[in-house]
């Protein structure tokens, strides 16, 4: 242990330089971060990059420099001829990255916390559980090319070689089929948990045995197996667990087609060459009050002239039911070669739907201020502009959160307000963001399109998830042709 603290101490005298500045820098996003989720702010994107960008370089460049210290590969080994012992080298370096990058995280939660006047306790495993994905995500990739390379020009060449394969890496995610509807079910853990013990494994096994082949195998191990899970996921699969089918007897609403009432101009997709984006209308109606859906995926199947069953991808809804009535507009992509064949033909179509329910609890009818505080949520205020409601949260708060507004309790007239069933009445579920990498806090924005005034009564509510589940509707006689429409074109109705 001696030994440990004595490499320890020594790297603190050597990095000094290196630790004011990381500490500085993460000072400074502190305090960005706090002021993110203030009314007071009005950031432009360096607002919002910079700072994060000057923490993490100042994190990477201690970090090589802390391990280049005593290198691991190349004919400058001098530390071997000491008395020291690997696992207790290793075990300073781990120390001291905890000490100047770990612990100072955790004190910055810590004070966004206090700031925000939420009690530091029920956040504890939070805090560890950020410090360690910060740790996982900004460090460990660093410290893994540190230990194969032998300085640092040898290091930024394998970085440009790791971000240009993420790059390439977030490209195949976008076009793994099936892969971005949420489930529920957390796929990425099994990445990071195969990413995570690889690396760690080629760290270990550098410093124990020196040997950069080793070493370099077991980080491109656990490079190579992000994508690999990735394309072996089993989507599809995940996708009909977490949404079992439901029959329409066994829903509280109806969902029904739309079809185009007469002729429809011809419409180009500008999507990509192997598809072709139709946005196929449906309506859902009979929603109970209390009751509210998300539609998290979409799929249309068709039956082919020849015979044969054509199915396209899951892709994902985005879209939120908050009304008795509503009319969506639901985009999938077929084939570009089937749609050619079919476009003009009558098809047989059935359409697949993955709901989220929710269930609207906890209403409070609240007459807002300028600032006010929200029971069970956080700190509120109006916008500058009157466009809505922002919240100021925290990790433990409300996964959903729901306002209606009413013009009949507005102290302004509501923009954009047109009669319905129910009145001139607005209803909106947040845009949840963490104001930073390494912040405690969610920042809530809640969209009313400009009719919130000090004064005026809303009512909030923090919805909670009652079921997932799969409804198959058929849609009958296709004609592909009259749905093909523009990106552009997709628009909540």
């Amino acid at each position: 242990m001696s030994q440990t603290l004595h490499i320890f101490r020594k790297d603190v005298r050597r990095l000094w330089v290196e630790i004011s500045i990381s500490l500085i820098a993460l000072a400074l996003v502190t305090w960005i971060e706090w002021w993110l989720c203030t009314p007071a702010s009005n950031p432009h994107w360096y607002n919002e990059v910079l700072p994060f960008v000057v923490l993490f370089f100042s994190w990477w460049f201690m970090v090589v420099r802390l391990i280049h210290g005593e290198a691991l590969v190349g004919d400058r080994q001098f530390w071997i001829t000491r008395p020291y012992v690997w696992y207790k080298l290793l075990a300073a370096k781990v120390l001291f990255v905890f000490a100047f990058v770990g612990v100072p995280i955790a004190i910055s939660q810590a004070v966004l916390l206090v700031a925000d006047r939420a009690p530091l306790t029920p956040y504890l495993g939070h805090i560890i559980l950020d410090v360690w994905g910060a740790m996982l995500v900004g460090i460990l990739p660093v410290a893994a090319l540190a230990v194969i390379t032998r300085n640092l020009a040898q290091w930024m060449m394998c970085a440009v070689l790791v971000i240009l394969s993420a790059v390439g890496v977030a490209w195949l995610d976008s076009y793994i089929p099936n892969s971005h509807v949420p489930t529920g079910t957390d796929t990425e853990l099994v990445q990071a948990v195969a990413f995570a013990c690889l690396t760690a494994l080629g760290i270990t096994a550098q410093y124990a045995r020196r040997k950069r082949l080793l070493g370099t195998l077991a980080v491109a191990a656990g490079g190579f197996a992000l994508p690999l899970i990735m394309v072996a996921t089993p989507y599809r699969g995940i996708i009909a667990r977490a949404f079992p089918p439901a029959s329409s007897e066994q829903i509280p609403f109806q969902v029904a087609f739309v079809a185009n009432q007469g002729p429809v101009a011809a419409k180009l997709d500008t999507g990509n060459e192997r598809t072709v984006t139709v946005a196929i209308p449906v309506e859902i109606s009979g929603v109970s009050d209390g009751t509210l859906l998300q539609v998290n995926g979409v799929m249309l199947s068709l039956d082919t002239p020849d015979g044969r069953r054509w199915e396209s991808e899951w892709l994902p809804g985005y879209e939120d039911v908050l009304k008795a009535r509503s009319r969506l507009s639901l985009s999938v992509g077929v084939d570009r070669t089937l749609y050619e064949r079919v476009k003009a033909l009558p098809t047989p179509a059935r359409l697949s739907l993955a709901f989220n329910q929710l269930r609207d609890k906890h209403r409070q009818h609240i007459v807002v201020r300028q600032a006010f505080e929200l029971p069970g949520v956080g700190h509120c205020w109006i916008e500058r502009d009157g466009d809505g409601v922002e919240c100021r949260s925290t990790e433990n708060g409300p996964p959903f959160l729901l306002v209606v507004a009413s013009e009949d309790e507005s102290t302004c007239s509501i923009a954009g307000g047109g009669p319905s069933e129910t009145g001139h009445i607005i209803r909106t579920m947040d845009s949840s963001f963490a104001s930073g990498p390494t912040s405690p806090l969610i920042w809530r924005r809640l969209y009313l399109r400009g009719q919130v005034c000090p004064g005026s009564a809303l009512t909030f509510s923090t919805p909670e998830p009652v079921r997932r589940f799969r409804l198959e509707l058929e849609i009958g006689q296709l004609r592909l042709g009259e749905y093909a429409v523009h990106r552009s074109d997709f628009v909540l109705q």
